[in-house]
Order: C-alpha cells, then structure tokens, then sequence
C-alpha cells in the first residue's frame, strides 16, 4: 500500500515511475495517430502551449503534477499536456459512451456510472495534491481529469459525454474529465458544482466531451443529486431530492435540447432504455448485487451496457457506484471495478481509505483484466469467482468492514484465470 499526498509535484514524480510503460505505450499510440491526420506537428505543440497557458489561471498545480508525471515517466511535460489537448477530430469519432444512474433514497444516496471508451489502460488512485481535497477516482493513465470521484466529503461525480451540439469550442479548453477533476478537488457540496461551472464558462476553459459533443455531468452529496448539461457557452441543470434518474449520451432537460443539432442515435437510446427496464426489476432501488449484475448485461449488442470493441471503437472499461451514508457520511463507500466488467472485480473502498493498492496505480490490475479481455472477450469465464468473491464483498460492506488483501486476493484470481489453459465459457 502507498499513500499519495505530498505535494503536487511529489505525487506526479511517484504516479509518473509508477505507470510510466503504459503512459509512453499511449503516447506512441497517440504520435502514430496524428500522423494519420491533416495536423502538423506543430498544431499539436502549439494546442500544448495553449493548454498550459489555460492550466496557468484555472489549475496552476497541474502544471507541477504534469512535470512530476513527465519527470517521473522519462518524458517531457509538453508531450503529457499533448495528450491532453489535442484537436477534437484526431480520432475518426470522439466521447464516450457511458451508462450512468443517481438514487436519492430516505438513508442512502447512491451514483453509479459503467465507463465506456477507448481501450486505453486505466488505473484507479486515491490522491491529495497540497491543499487540495482528497478524492479516489478512475481515469486512463495520462488523462490529468478523473471519470469519477469521490472525495473526502463524500461527494460523487461522473461525467457522460452529451448530446451533438452546437457551441462546442475545439480550442484547447478543459474537457469532461478535466472539469470534474476540479468538483473532485473544490466540491464542498453539490452546489458548489454549479458556481465553479460558472467561473470557468465566464473563462472561456470549457471545452466539450469530443467533436460537437456537450457534456453531462452526475453529482451526488448526502442532501440530494444534480444534473449538469454544458456546451462551451453555457448549462442546464436539474436537482434531483428523491428518486431516480438514468443517463447515457443524450441531454434530458428541456434547456439543453435546445443546443442539439441532431437525434439522439440508437445506440445512446437502447442503453437508456435499457438499464431503465433493469432498475423497474428492482422497484428503483437496486441492491450493490443488482448494480454488479447490470454492468455486465449484453442485451441489445452492439448497443449494450457491457460493450466489446468488435464493432466499434469503445468498449467497457470500468465501472463504479458511490454509496453516501446520509446520516453518518463517514460511513460512506466506493465499489470499484478496474477493467471490463466481465473481466473483473469490484472492490470496496472507505471514503476514508487513504492508501492505494499498487496494481491498481500503476495500471498493472487494468492489463490483467484486459489480458482476459482480449483472450476471452465478454463470455463467463470470470462469473462463478466473481460471484463469489463479491458476495463476500457485499456481506462486509453490510458490515461496514474492508479487509485487507482483497485486492491482491482479486488480483491473484485474475491472473491465475488468465494462465488456466482451458476456461469454462
């Protein structure tokens, strides 16, 4: 176990040592891309300048995590800001395709998000940069945002990417990730979400969630949820006080309709109306069992909530659920599975946890997962020991217990079931 919370600086050196191959792995990726595009060189190195120009006024300790990471992964820091500001078309397509829900109960708030994307190698940390408040969270290695959060004061935060919109900037302005990122690190409440949204839209530092695509942002605290709708010139929001509220890649309030400029696509429809059809099993109140058991659901492929990269360029890559303790906030917990969800495990984590599992940093867990991924795609390999071992998971968060080793226990598993020769399907 290690801690990261020294300075900014300190932090990216040890996160940069950590997942350092995957890192330079993903910026060879990104360099034999972009020479497949109509940019020069020096578009990518001038949107780099840029960036850092923007992190100067809104996320100045960024700049220091980015020379620490760059430092500590042998490369330079602009080739790190690169990767995080390139034109929004040097992919074919751009955003992600995610499947998120909030409950607001009477004793529990929950938030719940599967992550879809580019098969890129994800790591989950626990981190406090400075004064900076403490957060655990998801993302790709290199990403300097966050796919999810849960800080110290029991705020959580995922981020869909939007509807096709108009009034998305392709300059080099902060993206989905990188916006939830600063919730994780300000966010005392949900309703300071809005205000910080505010100050930077006023900044000209919004960007969007990939070519002409809005973003949605997912916030729950112990109070009640929020829906935040953006385009690089303004938001929409909602205030959830009870019930539920289901998201994939489309805006919902009448506000943000508005900045559409085309239909919702089928695929964002059928995974909307999917896991609403799996929730009306389970009255809108899903268990933790039934949650694991909809991150793995395959109907309506290649549209479904549990995606394989066969037919298009995103896959599942993660998933995670933030249960709040609306009386005893301290008791809150993340359950968080890095890699495939068929692929994988949940784990447990404390909002207190403060130590990280070094796999999980460094990336090595995600490429485990994604050896059973590539060798035996989305079939059943993994269920019986995910059954298993996650209702032993279950019964101890009931308890409000976290073992230790679970995570190298689930590490383990991963890897012996990689080395069986002949997996039951």
């Amino acid at each position: 176990m290690l801690t990261i919370d020294k300075s900014a600086y300190e932090n990216g050196l040890l996160q940069g040592k950590l997942t350092g191959k995957y890192l330079r792995r993903k910026l060879d990726t990104i360099r034999k891309i972009a020479q497949k595009t109509d940019y020069s060189g020096n578009v990518f190195t001038s949107r780099s300048r840029d960036f850092t120009n923007l992190l100067k006024k809104v996320a100045p300790a960024w700049l220091e995590e980015a020379k620490g990471i760059a430092d500590g992964a042998g490369m330079n820091a602009d080739e790190l800001l690169m990767l995080n500001s390139p034109p929004s078309d040097t992919f074919s397509k751009g955003g992600m395709n995610c499947t998120s829900f909030m409950r607001i109960g009477d004793r529990e708030n929950l938030l719940f998000k599967i992550r879809d994307e580019r098969n890129w190698t994800q790591h989950f940390v626990i981190k406090k940069n400075g004064n900076a408040m403490r957060f655990q969270a998801g993302t790709d290695i290199g990403n300097l945002g966050v796919a999810y959060f849960f800080n110290e004061n029991c705020i959580a935060g995922a981020n869909n990417t939007g509807s096709e919109s108009k009034d998305i900037s392709d300059e080099p302005r902060l993206s989905d990730c990188h916006i939830l990122r600063l919730f994780a690190e300000q966010c005392k409440s949900v309703d300071d979400a809005p205000v910080l949204l505010e100050k930077l839209l006023k900044a000209k530092a919004v960007g969007g969630a990939g070519r002409d695509r809005g973003i949605i942002f997912l916030l729950v605290d112990k109070e009640k949820g929020m829906l935040l709708e953006c385009t690089s010139e303004d938001y929409a929001l909602r205030v959830i006080d009870n019930g539920i509220l289901s998201v994939s890649n489309h805006y919902l309030t009448r506000k943000a309709q508005s900045w559409k400029l085309k239909k919702p696509r089928r695929n964002t429809v059928l995974r909307k109306k999917r896991i609403d059809e799996l929730l009306d099993t389970c009255a809108d109140n899903p268990t933790l069992k039934d949650i694991m058991r909809f991150s793995r659901d395959r109907k309506h492929l290649p549209h479904a909530l549990c995606n394989d990269d066969g037919k298009h360029f995103w896959m599942t890559l993660s998933a995670a659920a933030q249960v709040i303790n609306r009386q005893e906030p301290g008791n809150s917990r993340q359950l968080f599975c890095c890699g495939n969800t068929r692929n994988s495990f949940y784990l447990p984590f404390s909002v207190r946890e403060n130590n990280n599992f070094l796999p999980l940093v460094s990336g090595d867990f995600y490429e485990t997962a994604d050896k059973l991924y590539k060798k035996f795609a989305c079939g059943d390999h993994l269920l019986r020991e995910q059954r298993k071992f996650e209702r032993e998971i279950i019964k101890s968060m009931a308890q409000n217990r976290f073992p230790e080793k679970l995570e190298q226990t689930a590490f383990n598993i991963l890897k012996f079931t990689f080395a069986k020769q002949n997996p039951v399907n």
